[in-house]
């Protein structure tokens, strides 16, 4: 029993794909308003604090006729 348990079940795990091992369908709108549901806005920037940016969408939101992504500090 210990050896078979070792190898995968399916070729995809069971949280991402159905019994026929097609991909799940998921409803990302729905988990972006569920994650913004108890948000609190805050007027001011502690000193101690992060941002987390999402590169792929800032890439994404370029325009085109840009040649070449320049970073500042």
């Amino acid at each position: 029993m210990d050896t078979i348990l070792l190898d995968p079940l399916a070729p995809l795990p069971w949280a991402l794909s159905t019994p026929d091992g097609l991909l799940r369908k998921t409803n990302e709108a729905s988990l972006a308003s569920l994650l913004q549901k108890n948000v609190q806005f805050s007027e001011e920037v502690l000193v101690n604090s992060a941002a987390v940016i999402d590169g792929m969408s800032l890439v994404q939101r370029l325009k085109g006729d840009h040649l070449t992504l320049v970073m500042s500090k």
